[in-house]
């Protein structure tokens, strides 16, 4: 049974890879840019813009489909996974921040890490190939306690009134939900929250240090669970 309900996945990838290519997410947060410098930050607060995941590979070549027959195989294979923390100011928050990781499909080789210099990383190793994702692109969140962003127009380093933030709701693996490709939005009955149960939407308050606000947006917490999404690819 399960050869047949492989050999029906892959067919059917294998007509969606011809017709129009599989291509890579984003990390749904954190801008992932490298611009962060390599100078040790002198605070402990990690910001929900400067918390990001990359992955060596990122494509698995897992399922290798011939183009001229159609035939399949797959391949057990691993990728690092590491998480980069830093501040609200670009730098790299040095060492001790503890970073959790949940996952769609597949293995970790731990489920948390502590960074050091600015980042710490696990190992993904694929799964039961008959139970993957029907998109082939199983999604792995890290997430850990943090501060929420504001673009600080004025440069004070603190939220004032009239000024926007990102709020945040809590941590989530992004479970396909029928549909090729993740959404990175919270499906109630889909989704499986992490970290935190029962799932919590945004709450329109700043979570975070500095908070001047007086129309009532300051949470009073310094510290909220931010979180990055990422996406890996199974197919050559």
């Amino acid at each position: 049974m399960k050869n047949i309900l492989l050999s029906s996945l892959l067919t059917s990838l294998f007509i969606l890879q011809t017709s129009c290519g599989v291509n890579g997410d984003e990390p749904a947060f954190g801008d992932g840019d490298g611009g962060i410098s390599d100078t040790p930050s002198t605070t402990s607060f990690v910001n929900n813009k400067n918390f990001f995941m990359l992955a060596n590979p990122v494509n698995l070549a897992a399922i290798v489909i011939d183009a001229t027959t159609g035939a399949t195989t797959f391949t057990e294979k691993t990728a690092v996974i590491t998480v980069h923390v830093g501040d609200r100011d670009g730098f790299f928050i040095g060492d001790n921040i503890t970073v959790h990781f949940a996952v769609e499909w597949g293995f970790l080789s731990d489920s948390s890490c502590v960074t050091t210099d600015g980042s710490c990383s696990v190992t993904f190793t694929t799964g039961d190939p008959s139970n993957m994702p029907p998109d082939a692109q199983p999604t792995i969140t890290a997430y850990t306690q943090g501060e929420e962003e504001f673009p600080d127009p004025n440069n004070n380093n603190a939220l004032d009134n009239g000024e926007t933030f990102v709020d945040t709701d809590t941590p989530f693996i992004d479970i396909d939900d029928g549909t090729i490709g993740h959404n990175g939005v919270y499906d109630a009955g889909v989704d499986q929250p992490v970290g935190v149960r029962p799932h919590q939407d945004p709450d329109g308050q700043f979570s975070g240090e500095n908070c001047n606000d007086t129309t009532g947006r300051c949470s009073g917490n310094t510290k909220t669970y931010i979180y990055d999404i990422f996406s890996l690819q199974l197919i050559q």
